[in-house]
């Protein structure tokens, strides 16, 4: 898998914000992952990985067409998931 493509094609679902988190860490390369957030009908989080990449060569530059991308699948997943509610979430808050 190269680094300069998004890790997937489709977005994965993880059971809790926690399990995101791990996965990233996990994560050799340093990378740039965006993520999402839903609450279930049942008040339980779920964290989206959305898109992620190397930033390292483009710095902030790597930011604008990401996040679009990402918005854009979280809109799709979103909308596939009706019992999700989106969460606005900004840094670590």
């Amino acid at each position: 898998m190269s680094l300069e493509a998004p890790l997937a094609t489709t977005c994965t679902r993880f059971t809790d914000a926690t399990d995101a988190e791990r996965a990233i860490r996990r994560c050799s390369a340093v990378v740039r992952i965006i993520c999402g957030y839903c609450r279930s009908d049942a008040g339980g989080e779920v964290a989206v990985a959305l898109v992620g990449g190397d930033k390292t060569t483009l710095g902030n530059n790597w930011n604008p067409p990401h996040i679009s991308e990402a918005q854009s699948r979280l809109d799709q997943y979103w909308r596939q998931y009706l019992e999700l509610t989106l969460i606005v979430k900004r840094g670590n808050r």
